[in-house]
């Protein structure tokens, strides 16, 4: 996982990013 613009995190694997409050 790589940080993407600090507000949300990038899937390596996939190309979609998602918000870190809804992180699993």
């Amino acid at each position: 996982i790589m940080a993407d613009h600090g507000d949300r995190y990038y899937c390596g694997h996939c190309h979609y990013t998602q918000f870190k409050t809804e992180k699993k």
